[in-house]
């Protein structure tokens, strides 16, 4: 009310929020990929390295000449999210090996963990879980971001309030695309199935539902996400971008939150350090493997749930608009009431 007091135009204070609470959502995202992204030595347990021998080999020739020759082999060998080939980036044995050290107490230069060579590696395998995680988090919470901006944005506009498509408008806007969505679920034949043979449809249930959560997460989502963005509907698939991303964070958080506990239970994932280590001799890189500290798996974990249960409750409040469109409310401005029970136009009072 003061701003219009001021003289602000109708509809602009609450803009101007619903663009500040956004960007608040969006920077709360990049911590979150940070977090995963800038995993480094702090997320170990270094006193309880997996083997108490220091690693150490010679990286490849073309990094000979390189000032680091530990950068270079990154560089030119990294598999993905500073994931390591070992036989590639150490070649061959050094000469001489650390004789009074061992991973427990070893000592290299302090400004080497300040640059990315402090980042956690994992060896022989196609991707390091937190770089993977980091970039998927990243894309689809600023997904959800974006559809939140786009639907409050929207929704403080009366013209365009019918504009925004509810279930049976999206059913009947893009027909194909619903029936396509439906039959790779196998929807109808389980309705069937259930109505017929209850028992079996138990038995399928569980898998069902596994087909299902994966189908939407690799086939469906990415499917809207495409028509969102490149065919126009950004109004019209506003509510449904912010349902279905919010799906697609609270079904990723909870494979997150298990796959976490059950790697770490039975695994007990491990991340290599490396330094380059001139003082054995030249090119020679060095390396020990430790497992993560229990309070990084207990953030990691609370951060995954906290994910789940703010994009679930996103969902769900887009599902209920997406019902009964008069019930729509505003995402990143709570009210205690849908927008339409107050279609209010502030004005200043006469002098």
């Amino acid at each position: 009310m003061w701003a219009r007091r001021i003289g602000v135009p109708p509809l602009w204070p609450s803009r101007i929020k619903v663009v500040i609470l956004c960007l608040v959502i969006l920077t709360f995202v990049y911590s979150f990929f940070a977090y995963l992204h800038d995993a480094n030595v702090n997320y170990l347990e270094l006193s309880a390295p997996k083997e108490s021998g220091i690693t150490c080999g010679r990286v490849p020739e073309k990094c000979w000449n390189d000032a680091s020759p530990l950068a270079c082999g990154i560089k030119e060998y990294s598999w993905g999210f500073t994931s390591l080939p070992i036989d590639k980036v150490l070649t061959s044995a050094c000469p001489v090996e650390y004789l009074l050290q061992s991973c427990s107490n070893v000592s290299h230069p302090l400004s080497s963990l300040h640059t990315d060579l402090a980042k956690l590696h994992t060896l022989n395998r196609y991707t390091n879980p937190f770089g993977g995680w980091a970039y998927l988090y990243f894309i689809m919470m600023a997904c959800l971001g974006v559809s939140i901006m786009a639907h409050d944005l929207c929704l403080l506009v009366e013209d365009l309030r019918p504009r925004i498509h509810s279930l049976r408008v999206v059913q009947a806007d893009m027909p194909f695309v619903w029936s396509m969505s439906c039959g790779i679920q196998f929807l109808w034949p389980m309705g069937r199935l259930q109505e017929k043979a209850k028992p079996l449809w138990l038995l399928l249930w569980l898998p069902w539902a596994c087909w299902r959560i994966v189908v939407f997460m690799f086939l469906i989502y990415p499917l809207y996400v495409a028509l969102f963005l490149l065919t126009g509907r950004i109004v019209r698939l506003s509510r449904m971008m912010v349902f279905l991303s919010g799906l697609e964070c609270m079904f990723a958080s909870v494979i997150y939150v298990l796959s976490t506990i059950i790697i770490e239970a039975t695994y007990n994932e491990v991340y290599a350090l490396f330094w380059n280590a001139p003082n054995l001799a030249p090119n020679c890189v060095c390396y020990c493997q430790y497992p993560l500290r229990q309070a990084t798996i207990s953030r990691l974990v609370l951060l995954g749930l906290t994910v789940a249960i703010g994009s679930g409750s996103l969902a769900f409040r887009a599902l209920k608009g997406l019902r009964r469109p008069n019930w729509a409310n505003l995402f990143c401005v709570l009210y205690a009431v849908p927008i339409e029970a107050f279609p209010i136009m502030w004005e200043r009072p006469k002098e």
